[in-house]
């Protein structure tokens, strides 16, 4: 646990935020579609969380070897009656419909 915090206060979400900022800038220079179009143009952001389907952290929480395997086991069962692989079809029929030119995901894991 004390490792997870420890690389949690190292990495903070402000280094994110400035590595996707500079992601987008860079996606803007390197697109001569978006960067240099020859008028004002609209661009279509969507952002889609995946979620994984089960809480984390009672797995992260566990104190002892039991409560570990008990805590696995737990979110393995809510992970599989969350069906990803048919959450996952749906959105794709969504990105799909929608035809976005940024799309960011969260919690991909």
């Amino acid at each position: 646990m004390a490792l997870i915090q420890s690389a949690t206060a190292r990495c903070g979400r402000p280094k994110i935020w400035v590595a996707t900022g500079a992601l987008v800038l860079l996606l803007f220079a390197l697109s001569p579609g978006l960067a240099h179009a020859a008028g004002p143009r609209d661009i279509r952001v969507m952002t889609q969380n995946l979620y994984i389907g089960t809480d984390l952290g009672p797995i992260l929480s566990a104190t002892a070897f039991p409560s570990l395997v008990s805590a696995t086991s737990i979110a393995y069962q809510h992970m599989e009656a969350s069906d990803f692989s048919g959450r996952a079809q749906a959105l794709a029929k969504i990105i799909e419909a929608a035809r976005p030119d940024v799309l960011g995901l969260q919690e991909v894991s």
